[in-house]
């Protein structure tokens, strides 16, 4: 695991990755997974976790933006979300 302040790269997510899948295996038996659309998700973010990585070098959670930026982050996603919604709307029409 990287310890705290610690710069994350590539390297460091793949070999966490590794961890993890190694923990997964131990796991997989007992635990409870998501399928169809839930992992479809999962992959999803595990996708956008790493683009943000690569792009901003940090995870969400080490930013060091307020919470008003981080609400103001959010409103600008949603308004582009209302967006993409409208048009599909328009071409259901």
């Amino acid at each position: 695991m990287t310890k705290p302040h610690q710069k994350i790269s590539v390297q460091n997510i793949d070999d966490e990755y590794d961890k993890l899948h190694e923990e997964f295996e131990k796991l997989k038996d007992t635990a409870v997974f998501a399928t169809g659309i839930e992992m479809q998700v999962i992959r999803d973010i595990e996708a956008r976790q790493k683009q943000g990585l690569k792009k901003y070098g940090q995870t969400v959670d080490k930013s060091a933006l307020t919470l008003r930026q981080w609400l103001q982050h959010a409103y600008e996603e949603h308004l582009d979300a209302c967006i993409y919604l409208k048009k599909a709307i328009k071409e259901c029409e």
